[in-house]
């Protein structure tokens, strides 16, 4: 069992993302401070600061506290990280703390498919096992489904995919920002905050 402040080094895929310490408590990790390969550290007596305005983007409310962006990955994004190309989307995705970054149960469905329709199912099921461990795979719910009603009526003179509209309701229900190369369907959508990074 992990203690509340054993401290664990993160790697993802090989994607040469940088190593950081972590603290564990319960099952939410917190960045703290780099990590070196074969370095040790003993364990702070302070209080750590949280690192909310480390390179993420931040929002700052009205009381002054700061609040971490979110943000959603589109499947076709989650693909270009795991290939590591274009190597923008990595650097993208490194620069991010690992608490902002999540993908819907839609995109881990879509995964799913892609894992029994290879030719190399094996390969791939460690691919995207590695790929969504550290990140918050969102559970469809609720909220989720009115905001699909009304994707798609938006839509209905110009349809886009049914994933895509599942997954843009996703994000709307989490007020995410949608990381996609798809911004020709998605800027379709009334009030979704989009992005590419490509």
């Amino acid at each position: 069992m992990v203690g509340a402040r054993q401290y664990v080094c993160l790697k993802i895929l090989g994607l040469r993302l940088k190593k950081f310490l972590l603290q564990r408590r319960g099952t939410k990790l917190f960045c703290l401070q780099s990590l070196t390969p074969g370095e040790t550290f003993s364990c702070p007596k302070k209080k750590q600061t949280p690192l909310l305005c480390r390179i993420g983007k931040i929002h700052q409310s009205r009381k002054g506290a700061y609040l971490m962006i979110k943000y959603l990955l589109d499947t076709d994004i989650c693909s270009y990280i795991m290939r590591e190309k274009p190597i923008k989307v990595l650097q993208r995705f490194e620069a991010l703390e690992m608490e902002q970054i999540g993908i819907s149960i839609i995109t881990y469905a879509e995964f799913m498919y892609g894992i029994t329709n290879s030719c190399n199912p094996k390969k791939h099921q460690q691919l995207i096992d590695s790929f969504v461990s550290h990140l918050d795979i969102l559970a469809w719910e609720r909220q989720a489904a009115e905001h699909y009603g009304q994707v798609r009526v938006s839509l209905k003179n110009e349809p886009i995919g049914s994933m895509d509209m599942l997954i843009a309701a996703h994000a709307l229900s989490q007020d995410r920002i949608l990381i996609t190369n798809n911004i020709k369907h998605f800027s379709r959508i009334p009030e979704l905050k989009i992005e590419t990074w490509v």
